[in-house]
């Protein structure tokens, strides 16, 4: 019972990453760029200093991740994060 109870939560959490790692991969490279930024902590005027762009076109670009990676919030946007940097490996 406990090895199909592990196997389950596995699937379950491997289904989770597989569908935000397909999330991920929509975002543009720029998306992706800024992404990285945010799950660093830093604020929108650090981000637009760092890409060199206005603080507005951050606004624009951090948007569109949250929405691509259907985050609720900052902090579950990094959670997302932090699940598709985990190496998924499939068992045949």
């Amino acid at each position: 019972k406990e090895a199909l109870r592990r196997d389950a939560l596995e699937r379950q959490e491997l289904s989770l990453r597989l569908k935000v790692a397909d999330c991920a991969n929509s975002l543009t490279p720029r998306e992706r760029e800024v992404l990285e930024y945010v799950v660093q902590g830093m604020m929108n005027k650090q981000i637009a200093y760092e890409m060199n762009i206005s603080e507005v076109m951050v606004k624009i670009h951090r948007g569109r991740v949250v929405r691509k990676m259907e985050a609720k919030s900052i902090p579950d946007l990094v959670r997302k994060h932090i699940l598709i940097q985990k190496k998924i490996t499939l068992f045949s």
